[in-house]
């Protein structure tokens, strides 16, 4: 079981003033090509090379059905951010 927090202040603007940035990355790992969708909420700092230690979350998955399900919990959160504003 994992547990990630974003705190308000880490979402609102980056060190830039800035929105976090959002990137998409490719990864091969046991010769199996992964996405993941990152969400960067602080400038890049890197340890040496291929050690990124940004803050970020990042979403990884299969080629195959990690999109779908991918846009389903990203569609989901639309919604409930949308009904949470109506009740508001």
């Amino acid at each position: 079981m994992m547990r990630v927090n974003v705190y308000n202040e880490d979402l609102l603007y980056t060190e830039e003033g800035k929105f976090p940035t959002v990137s998409l990355l490719t990864k091969v790992a046991n010769g199996q090509t992964f996405k993941g969708v990152q969400i960067r909420v602080g400038k890049p700092y890197e340890h040496g090379p291929k050690d990124d230690d940004s803050h970020a979350v990042i979403f990884w998955f299969n080629e195959e059905e990690g999109p779908e399900i991918l846009r389903k919990i990203f569609k989901k959160v639309r919604e409930v951010l949308g009904e949470s504003a109506t009740q508001s």
